[in-house]
This record gives structure tokens, sequence and C-alpha cells, in this order.
């Protein structure tokens, strides 16, 4: 016999398993469904795929005495899905459709047909839409499928505002199930405004009917935590809210919201108001981390989280134990964030090591090329790049990528046109846009980015200012570039790069200069963190709406600190830990800076 035939074990079972049903060979059972198709299979087979048609089998004997054929009659099963339930054993092969993916659901839960049922399931995840979201959660709703059903829920949850503008089946919601939606902690909404308009837009849509659901459902709004102008100008006067503030059934949790609001008007929120329903801010799917810098004249390992509903920073405790950068870079990417590079006021490193948030593991990962201080760090395709930076002797304009699959760095074919440290970097499209930075001599307000598919650098028009220890983010195909340094003064200025028309526009200034600060982008928001002011370090956080072009501001970190290392975590299955609803009461803050003092 000849040796070391490539032919798998399972590919030879199946081939014959194919070959005897359509033979018919050794078959000691007939199907016959309600229309009255015949098929002829074995019951060792069938019985494989589900426990109902093993005892079926265990309780009949066959028709006719001596005979060992059994006949079956499945008189509610169509001989369509009885033809596929069969050809499914045998092969372990099947095609779904939109068309028949609901009937075989059906019946694969009747008869417990359980791979049928996975498959099924798997259908309807890789299919999942945002106007078919809600519909298909409502059909495995039906079924006991909790795994399926709760991993639709999250996706409705966290993508319920663009459902809700987009999809018709949102207004075709039945009340218990819009109740559940509205009361969730984790609904992914940015504004409680936002919350209220919504259900205002499924009331109209049957407005004699749904207005009497409106004192139930008013009560999964947070009403608490509107501003005191929506309060005032457009709450007060909605038809609706009005009829609620009517009702014995929501008047008194009205009322107690109402006075929330005015009580927290010009004063920052009392976290014991936020234990109340109408009160309690939703769980955010993004979250921002921020790690290391410069902290009272030493580098810190110090990280904690930005929750933005609550508008809160809560400390984590899995702090990294083998290094304190500053300088770093920090990304996040397949669900991990990593920490690259930095200076801790000895070495210069080119280590780098990623943090596992659900686990909340670290763990050194391969090395790059070559140290880099200042460093700037950007993500694009499932890589991420380290560009530039200082290693001790010299600024670089080199630049390396990383490959997270095979755990290895290599270096950019190309060096940049100038050399930059304390530069910026940020992702558009294929181009990973390089700012400013300090070539060693001068502070530059050049700019070039990497064109990813040519492997090429290309020179752009230069900024309106030169800055060095400056930070840049994209939002919407838009590079918006923020304060740093011009050899003079820290800046609060910022600006603009329009790619189509090439030219640079200037943004309305930070309420805080800062240079080696970090700067996030978040829903719409650019949030600018820490950094040193010209006289200190600095704990004070501040947001830009790109929207409505203005700069607010926001909670303090627990601690001052430049040089700082920071990226948006999101898709994390325990995103609830580093929030409001995790973290409060962990860390001893001081109530009047909301700052921790560190050793």
């Amino acid at each position: 016999m000849e040796e070391n035939v490539d032919v798998k074990f399972d590919e030879i079972i199946g081939e014959s398993f194919i070959d005897i049903k359509e033979n018919g060979n050794f078959s000691d059972v007939i199907i016959e469904t309600e229309n009255g198709v015949e098929y002829k299979a074995h019951k060792a087979v069938l019985a494989t795929i589900s426990p109902i048609f093993k005892a079926i089998f265990q309780e009949n004997k066959p028709n006719h005495q001596g005979s060992q054929v059994m006949r079956i009659i499945f008189k509610s099963v169509p001989s369509s899905i009885m033809e596929i339930f069969i050809n499914y054993a045998y092969n372990y092969q099947l095609e779904i459709d939109f068309y028949n993916v609901e009937v075989l659901l059906c019946y694969a839960d009747e008869y417990h047909v359980f791979g049928v049922l996975k498959l099924c399931c798997d259908y309807l995840i890789d299919n999942l839409h945002t106007h078919n979201a809600l519909g298909i959660h409502s059909l495995v709703k039906k079924y006991n499928l909790p795994c399926t059903e709760e991993l639709i829920r999250k996706y409705v949850l966290s993508r319920f505002v663009e459902i809700a503008i987009g999809s018709q089946e949102f207004l075709q919601l039945n009340e218990d199930d819009l109740c559940k939606f509205l009361s969730d902690d984790a609904l992914n909404i940015k504004s409680e405004e936002k919350t209220f308009d919504l259900l205002i837009k499924w009331i109209k849509v049957s407005p004699k009917q749904r207005r009497k659901c409106i004192s139930r459902l008013i009560k999964c709004i947070r009403l608490g935590l509107l501003s005191f102008d929506y309060c005032a100008n457009t709450l007060s006067h909605n038809e609706y809210y009005i009829e609620a503030m009517n009702s014995d059934l929501s008047k008194n949790y009205l009322l107690d919201a109402q006075s929330y609001v005015k009580e927290s008007e010009n004063q920052m929120l009392n976290d014991v108001g936020f234990n109340f329903s109408y009160a309690r801010p939703r769980i955010p799917h993004e979250i921002i981390f921020a790690m290391g810098g410069w902290s009272t004249g030493n580098t810190t390992n110090f990280m904690e989280t930005y929750d933005s509903r609550s508008d809160r920073w809560f400390i984590c405790t899995s702090n990294p134990t083998t290094s304190r950068p500053a300088y770093h870079g920090m990304v996040f990417l397949n669900g991990f964030i990593y920490v690259i590079g930095g200076y801790d006021g000895t070495d210069y490193f080119s280590t780098v090591q990623s943090f596992d948030p659900e686990t909340e593991e670290w763990k050194l990962v391969a090395p790059m090329h070559k140290p880099r201080c200042y460093v700037s760090v950007a993500c694009y395709n499932g890589r991420i790049y380290a560009i530039g930076g200082y290693n001790g002797v010299q600024r670089m304009a080199s630049g390396e990528k990383y490959n997270p699959i095979n755990n290895q760095w290599t270096m950019l074919p190309k060096d940049m046109h100038r050399q930059r440290s304390d530069a910026c970097a940020a992702t558009i499209k294929n181009k990973i846009f390089m700012v400013g930075g300090f070539n060693g001599e001068e502070i530059t307000n050049t700019a070039e980015y990497l064109d990813t598919d040519l492997e090429q650098w290309i020179e752009i028009r230069p900024m309106l200012s030169p800055r060095t220890g400056v930070r840049c983010v994209s939002h919407n195909n838009i590079l918006y570039v923020v304060g740093g340094f011009n050899g003079t003064n820290r800046l609060n200025s910022g600006e603009y790069y329009n790619l189509e028309k090439g030219d640079w526009v200037e943004i309305p200034n930070m309420l805080c200069p800062r240079s080696n600060f970090m700067l996030i982008q978040m829903e719409g928001f650019l949030y600018a963190i820490g950094g040193f002011n010209g006289n200190t370090t600095i704990s004070l956080v501040e947001s830009y709406d790109c929207e409505n072009k203005e700069w607010i501001t926001c909670c303090n970190m627990n601690i001052r600190r430049s040089a700082l290392g920071a990226c948006v975590a999101y898709g994390l299955s325990n995103s609830k830990y580093y929030t409001f609803h995790g973290q409060i009461g962990i860390g001893d803050l001081n109530k009047d800076t909301n700052e921790v003092e560190l050793d």
C-alpha cells in the first residue's frame, strides 16, 4: 500500500455518506413530509443532528414484520425543509439566504437541529445592518438563543441613533422593546436631548395610540442629565411632556428630575445624584485611556480613564510595572493598547508594551529597531507606525511599522524629508500626516504625509505657525492641529488642513495654552488633555465641538502631567469597569481639585 496518501479522513467519510444517500444503499428509514414527498435515509445519520429525530427512531418500529425499514411521517414539516435537514446530515453543508433563514430557524428550533440553528445564527450576525437589526432582534427573541440575542442587542444599543434615524423598523418597535432599549445603561447616545427627540419621533407615528405610553417611556430617559436651557426652552413646551407631567404615573419622577437639573445648573453634578435613575449616566462605548508622562518632577506609570457620559476621570489599578515612560506613543488596535518607546529620565526606549483592557494584563511585544522618544504614532490597515523621534543622540527622519500578527517591526523604505522629534502623526484614508516638530536646531511649521500605497513621503503647504510639542488628529477627513510651542510661547491656537483646497484655516483658540499634551478625537469632539502651560504641568482638560466650533471645559485628570500618552478604546466587553458604573469610589480623590498627589 502506498504511504503518505494526502487524503483527509473527514473528506473520505463525507463522500461515502453522500454516495450511500444518493444510491439508497443500506437505507433503513423512509421520511414522508406533509405533501407526500418521500426520502430514503439512515437513522444513524439523521440521529446525529437532532436528539428529537433520535427519540422518534427509538420509539417507532419498522412498518412490516421482517422489514428493517421504518416509515416516519412529519405532517407539519415542508418537504423543502426536510430535504435541507437530510442533506445537512450527510454533508454538513447548508445554503442559507434571506428567503429561507427564518423558516429554517423555526424548524431547526422545533426539532433541535442545533447545527442548522448555529448556521442560521451565524448568517444573521454576518448580515446584520442598521436597517435590519431590530427585525433580526425580534426574530431571535422567539427562540431560546440567548448568545445570539445578546450579540444583536449590543449591536442595536451601540448604533441606536443611526438605527432610529435611518431604519423604518424603529418606527414599528413595540412599547416593551422600546422601553428596554431606552432604559438600558449601555444605550450609546451622547445626549439625553437626542433620546427624548427619538421618543417623540416614535410617538408621532401613531400619536392617538402611542401617547398613552408616554408616562411609562418618559421615565426611561435620564431627564436629570438634560441641559437647563433644553428643559426651559424645549422640554417644558412639549405637549407630550406636559401630558406626562399631568399623569400620576410619571409626575413625581419628572418633578424630581426637574429639581435636579435646576440644582445642578452652573455647577458640577454631584456623584451622589448619579445614583438616581433620572440622572445616572449611560455607559460610554468609547473610553479614553491616559498613561505615563511627567508629573511632580518625575515620570509616572499612572493610568486613568475618562468616562465622557459622566465627565469623570477614574484611576486604573492595573498600571505597568516594567517602565514609567514619558514622551511615548500610545495607540489602540484590535482590542489592545500599545505603549511605544519613550524616556524615563535616564533611558531612551525601543520597548513596546501591550495592555489588554479586558484581562488587565500587560506584556512586552517585539521592540522597535531604534529607541524613540518624542515619537509620533499612527495606525493604518492593521499596522502601527512609529515615526521620527529622538534616540538620545539625534533627531530622526526614519520610521517603522509593526505587524501584530507576526509580532514584527519593519523599517519604512523611505525617510521623511525632515528630521522631526516632538511632532505628531494622524491618519486620513491611506495617508499618514506628520506635522511640526523640532529637528535639533529649529522648530518647524512644515508638514508632509506618507502615501502608504506608494511608500513615499509627499510635502504639503506649511502650517500657519511653527509648532513643536504639537498634537494633531483627524475627523471627517479633516486634519486638526492644536497647541504646541513656537520657540517663545506655549500656544492655544489651532488650525485645520483642507485636503481639497490644500490650505490651512484657523480654528478658535483653546481655553488654555499647552504643549506636550494629548489630543484625542472621540464622537466628534477633540479632547485636549494635560500638558505644560509654560509654567507647570497641568491636569486641565477641554474639548472642542467640531460642529459648533467652540471649546468647553471638562473634568480635570486626577494628576497633573505632561508628555503623556492617550488613546481611545472601544468595543470592550467590560467597558463598564472603566466608567462611573464600575469605578466610582476607587482612588483617594481630592474633592476640591479632583487631583491625586503622587509620591
